[in-house]
């Protein structure tokens, strides 16, 4: 059985890639999320533990280099970052 390929999470890069897609809609139509291991519950749907950790660690910066003005998945369903570390 072949293994798994695993991308280093030092490579932040590819990883925010990933997961930038998500924070729009919280699909991932494209296997991105397998491409870095992350594991998927149905139909390119992450676990919410692993989309809050991603959430808190690159929101704020998606939202940054975000042109639109509606509300996204991430922010819709977790808040925004920023406050999201405040309350814990």
């Amino acid at each position: 059985m072949p293994v798994k390929r695993r991308v280093s999470k030092r490579n932040d890069a590819h990883v925010y890639e990933a997961w930038s897609g998500i924070f729009d809609c919280g699909d991932d139509f494209f296997d991105n999320l397998k491409d870095i291991g992350i594991p998927l519950q149905r139909s390119g749907q992450p676990f919410d533990a692993d989309a809050l950790a991603a959430w808190e660690r690159y929101g704020a910066r998606w939202l940054d280099q975000r042109t639109r003005t509606e509300k996204s998945w991430a922010e819709d369903k977790f808040g925004r970052p920023w406050e999201i570390s405040n309350a814990s």
